[in-house]
């Protein structure tokens, strides 16, 4: 059975506890006089994905499952909401060179529904929830960094105690 060593890597079907199956037709091979070794080899594999600039027109075309991953079962489409608010701020940002505040909720989201309308076909259609836009406005220009940052560190110390 020598020819198994001149093929190229094989997939294993099964495994056991002392035993492995390849996926291999070995009928016309010689017969098998003794045991073997066996080398792990890693083979790659080709990945496609979409260019950066269809993924933030429509980032569920680009995940795997065609939904963004859902934090929380009862939210379906939260992240898709939140996407299109993301756009409506930085939007604003640009063009006022200020974060947006509670009273500019309107115009966020008119930047955000333009958005996903020149977008066509290829972009995303989600409705917006008031609540959800609203929130994401208003926590525009919070910074949460240095607060986990003084929080990690506290709790870091009081594993180490």
């Amino acid at each position: 059975m020598v020819e198994i060593n001149e093929t190229a890597p094989l997939k294993i079907v099964s495994t056991g506890k002392f035993h492995f199956e390849v996926e291999l037709d070995s009928t016309g091979f010689t017969d098998y006089i003794r045991q073997g070794v066996v080398e792990n080899q890693k083979v790659a594999t080709n990945i496609e994905f979409l260019s950066w600039t269809d993924c933030f027109k429509n980032p569920v075309k680009c995940s795997t499952f065609g939904m963004l991953e859902v934090p929380d079962l009862a939210k379906f489409g939260r992240s898709e909401q939140l996407h299109a608010s993301l756009w409506g701020i930085h939007q604003f940002l640009g063009a006022n060179g200020r974060y947006p505040a509670t009273a500019d909720v309107d115009k966020c989201k008119e930047l955000a529904t333009e958005f996903m309308k020149t977008n066509g076909e290829d972009g995303m259609t989600v409705e917006i929830e008031d609540d959800v836009f609203k929130q994401a406005i208003q926590f525009s220009e919070c910074s949460v960094s240095p607060l986990a940052a003084f929080f990690g560190g506290i709790v870091a110390q009081e594993i180490v105690k």
